[in-house]
């Protein structure tokens, strides 16, 4: 009776084959809410990700061969095009932020990282839709009445807390929804009260950081809601006065969901490796 040939040691230690490789970058690429692409040195898009059509309304053939500048609001080309010089001289660019026309002619706000490949010359970057923080911004600097608005009805928890002691002074109710406190209840409770133990530490530091920073963008924390549930939180924040008191205007983006999906991607991954 013949017999399956044995996998060699050699077969078992090899990483993932190329096209398995290419896969996964492409299920990246491909399902990402961020908006990727790649762009020539001078300034072409060469290859654009699903997430510019669900973001700006573009397909693939609107933007593949065209410059990227065609699609910048007027007054932000000749800022762009000098980070653009920078990243093609190898630097790599973060968190800039620029305005795009939609394919309605609405302009949204993109921020941007980027960088160039030493091996093709290529310009890969990574972008996403800060239009909604943007507007907070602005509202929050001029205090327009708008800004209650945009709080209570943002489709992204949002709350507002006390420098000093932590505690909550404002949630809006999509933090009510996600996180299960009553409004009453989250009013009751500090910023301790839903980071786990072995985040304190962070916390306090991250606090005492607050008092003299402005701004802070895009920092991952756990979060506990009331049944327990550990959230993955990306959050912004910015300083304000609220009610004369020292404190913290703060969105959420709850990115579970993505990292239990990269967590399994990697799973997957190490399991490829073990043949």
């Amino acid at each position: 009776m013949e017999t399956l040939p044995q996998m060699s040691n050699e077969n078992k230690n090899n990483n993932l084959a190329p096209q398995d490789d290419d896969v996964m970058h492409s299920i990246f690429f491909n399902t990402s809410a961020d908006l990727f692409s790649i762009i020539s040195n001078d300034g072409f898009f060469i290859e654009v990700n699903a997430a510019w059509k669900s973001t700006l309304g573009y397909s693939k053939e609107d933007l593949v061969g065209k410059p990227f500048e065609k699609f910048l609001h007027p007054d932000d080309i000749e800022k762009t095009s000098l980070e653009f010089v920078n990243m093609v001289k190898g630097q790599e660019v973060i968190n800039f932020i620029r305005r795009y026309r939609a394919s309605d002619g609405s302009y949204k706000w993109l921020e941007w990282k980027g960088k160039v490949s030493e091996k093709n010359n290529r310009i890969y970057a990574v972008s996403r839709d800060v239009t909604i923080e943007k507007q907070l911004e602005t509202e929050l600097l001029s205090g327009k009445e708008i800004y209650k608005e945009i709080f209570y009805s943002n489709p992204n928890p949002m709350w507002i807390f006390d420098l000093e002691t932590l505690a909550f002074l404002e949630v809006n109710q999509t933090t009510i929804d996600q996180y299960g406190y009553t409004k009453e209840e989250f009013l009751s409770l500090t910023l301790k009260d839903i980071t786990p133990e072995e985040d304190m530490p962070a916390l306090m530091s991250s606090a005492i950081k607050a008092i003299s920073e402005y701004n802070a963008d895009h920092e991952l924390w756990r979060h506990i809601t009331k049944s327990g549930e550990i959230i993955f939180a990306e959050l912004s924040a910015k300083s304000l006065i609220y009610e004369g008191k020292k404190a913290r205007s703060v969105i959420i983006n709850n990115i579970s969901k993505r990292v239990e999906a990269e967590k399994a991607l990697l799973e997957s991954e190490n399991k490829y490796r073990t043949y």
